[in-house]
C-alpha cells in the first residue's frame, strides 16, 4: 500500500465507448492521487448489462490526457444546441511507444497519439522511483484549434496559480501545472467533468495548434519543494529542489530523446 505506481493506457478498443489512448489511468501513492471520472448513475432506460456510465461513454475530458477542441458538423451542432461537450471524442485506437528505459533510480516512458483530426501529442512520463513524477505534454495540430490537458484529482485540492496540495489523509502530496514556451494559458479547477465529486484541473492553451505543459507530483519530502524552469540551458531543464537534493530533467520538445 505504500508502493508508488502509475498505469498508462495506451489504446482504447472493445464494445464500450471508453477512449483512453495515451492517457494515464492512475498515480497511487500511499493512496490514489490521479484516477479517472468513470462513475456515474445509471441510465435508467437502457437494459441492466448496458445501463451504466462506463458502458454508455467516457467523455475524453473525463481522463487524464489531451482533449482538442470539435471540428466540422460536430463543432457546429454544439455550438448550436450546447449538447455533448466542446471537446472532439474519437481519438485513434493506439498510441505508440517511442522510449521505455527502466534503471534503478528511474523509468521513463514515451508515447505518441499521432493523427488524430491533425493533432500530434507526445507524452513523456519520468518515474523516479524515490522522488516525484514528472509527465511533458506536448502538442502540435492545426492553427485554428485549441487543446487542453486534463488531470482528475482523486481527492480535494488546495492552492492557486497552477500549485496546488491534495488533501490525501495526512501524508503529503502536491501537483504543479508548469506551462513551456508561453504564458498564454488559463488553468481552471473544479468538478463540471468529474462525476464522483473530485477535482479537476484543466490546462487549456489559448494559442492556437500548440500546447506544451510540464505536470510535476511531488510526494513525502519532496513536498514543498523549488519547482523551475531554466529556459537558460539548452534544451530548458525543469529544477526541482529542497534543502538537501536537486534534480535537473531536460524539456526536450518535438519528441527529441534523452
Amino acid at each position: 500500500t505504500d508502493d508508488t505506481y502509475l498505469p498508462a493506457n495506451l489504446r482504447f478498443t472493445g464494445w464500450h465507448r471508453y477512449k483512453a489512448t495515451n492517457t494515464v489511468s492512475m498515480i497511487y501513492k500511499n493512496q490514489p492521487i490521479v484516477n479517472e471520472a468513470t462513475s456515474a448513475d445509471t441510465f435508467w432506460w437502457l437494459p441492466v448489462g448496458r445501463s451504466l456510465f462506463r458502458d454508455k461513454r467516457i467523455p475524453r475530458e473525463n481522463l487524464n490526457g489531451l482533449s482538442i477542441q470539435k471540428t466540422g458538423l460536430s463543432a457546429v451542432m454544439y455550438a448550436l444546441t450546447s449538447i455533448g461537450g466542446p471537446w472532439a471524442q474519437d481519438p485513434p485506437f493506439y498510441a505508440s511507444v517511442d522510449q521505455f528505459e527502466l534503471d534503478p533510480e528511474k523509468d521513463i516512458s514515451q508515447s505518441r497519439l499521432s493523427g488524430w483530426h491533425g493533432w500530434d501529442h507526445i507524452r513523456k512520463i519520468i518515474f523516479h522511483h524515490n522522488g516525484p513524477i514528472v509527465i511533458i505534454d506536448e502538442a502540435n495540430g492545426p492553427g485554428n484549434q485549441k487543446a487542453a490537458i486534463n488531470w482528475q484529482i482523486a481527492a480535494g485540492i488546495i492552492g492557486e496559480d497552477g500549485r496546488y496540495m491534495i488533501d490525501d489523509a495526512g501524508r503529503p502530496a502536491e501537483v504543479i501545472l508548469l506551462p513551456v514556451d508561453t504564458t498564454d494559458g488559463e488553468i481552471s479547477v473544479g468538478d463540471q467533468f468529474n462525476p464522483t465529486g473530485d477535482q479537476q484541473i484543466r490546462y487549456q492553451i489559448n494559442q492556437y495548434g500548440k500546447l506544451s505543459l510540464v505536470t510535476i507530483f511531488l510526494f513525502d519530502e519532496w513536498v514543498g519543494a523549488q519547482v523551475s524552469l531554466d529556459t537558460s540551458a539548452s534544451p530548458p531543464a525543469l529544477l526541482i529542489t529542497t534543502a538537501k537534493e536537486q534534480i535537473s530533467q531536460p524539456i526536450q520538445l518535438s519528441g527529441q530523446r534523452d
